[in-house]
């Protein structure tokens, strides 16, 4: 551990680096998640990028040697990146997403004036509702 904290860290101690370093596993799935902090952004993904590297060289130098195949591997799913870096939204997404939210806001402004419109608003209109329903139910 020592070792690869020296290559970690480039002159931290192994309880520095413990303490920047926090992995999580993903409920479910043989993923687990790194997450790292450091002084800069970019000292954070650095550590993350090399954490993984380091782990990806500790599970091949623990396979037995003399197997043909390859018993377990480890691999990179998501690249770091920086907490909170800007994703970029193409012109089309921002524009389905737009419409959609529009087409929401409408169908509630649309259900909603329909509520209100079923409304009795006065007595005159409460007495044409009730001669309605009993003309109705007479036939």
């Amino acid at each position: 551990v020592a070792d690869r904290a020296k290559v970690l860290g480039q002159g931290a101690t192994t309880a520095d680096l413990a303490s920047r370093i926090t992995v999580f596993p993903v409920p479910n799935s043989a993923v687990f998640r790194i997450v790292t902090t450091g002084d800069t952004a970019q000292a954070a993904t650095t550590l993350a990028s090399s954490m993984a590297d380091q782990m990806r060289q500790v599970v091949s130098e623990l396979e037995p040697e003399g197997t043909e195949s390859v018993q377990s591997e480890l691999f990179v799913v998501d690249a770091a990146t920086p907490a909170g870096a800007a994703t970029e939204t193409s012109l089309t997404q921002a524009i389905g997403l737009g419409g959609a939210i529009g087409f929401a806001v409408a169908a509630i402004a649309l259900i909603g004036a329909n509520m209100i419109g079923n409304r009795v608003g006065d007595g005159r209109d409460a007495l044409h509702t009730l001669r309605d329903v009993r003309g109705l139910r007479k036939t």
